[in-house]
């Protein structure tokens, strides 16, 4: 795992409490492009004397806009469906984490009774009807409530 800031965005005006930006002129042009798949946006004040709260504000972005350009010229146009390609075959390889897996619930009333360790899965929810879109002639899933 690699940490590292690839570029400032932007700044916010104090004015108008608001930040935008144009992916088209936000692209990686170093050496270290596709070395990075996943990324964090990390919005915080520079100058923390302004503030009237600290927190900051993190989310999760695909870096595929970013780094889009230097993928093509290294790997072609198709990169993305070689990047998942490439993903699925090392899963499939690496199973240790499968080792920290909670064993699964064999009955609805065990799933039920360890509300502790599983929660209904919002997609597949025998309470809310949905329609268990991903796992066709499903009743009702649950979720771990753990990380692995």
């Amino acid at each position: 795992i690699q940490q590292a800031t690839l570029l400032e965005i932007g700044e916010r005006q104090a004015t108008d409490n608001t930040l935008t930006f144009d992916t088209d002129k936000k692209l990686c042009v170093s050496t270290f492009c596709t070395d990075y798949e996943i990324g964090f946006v990390k919005v915080e004040l520079k100058d923390q004397t302004q503030a009237t709260t600290y927190r900051y504000q993190i989310a999760d972005v695909m870096l595929g806009y970013y780094v889009n350009v230097a993928m093509v010229s290294q790997f072609g146009k198709d990169w993305p469906d070689m990047k998942c390609k490439q993903w699925y075959n090392n899963e499939k390889i690496n199973v240790a984490w499968v080792k920290g897996l909670l064993s699964c619930p064999c009955t609805l009333t065990q799933a039920f009774g360890d509300i502790g360790r599983w929660k209904a899965d919002d997609g597949c929810d025998i309470d809310s009807g949905s329609s268990c879109t991903y796992h066709k002639g499903a009743v009702h899933c649950v979720r771990t409530t753990e990380p692995t």
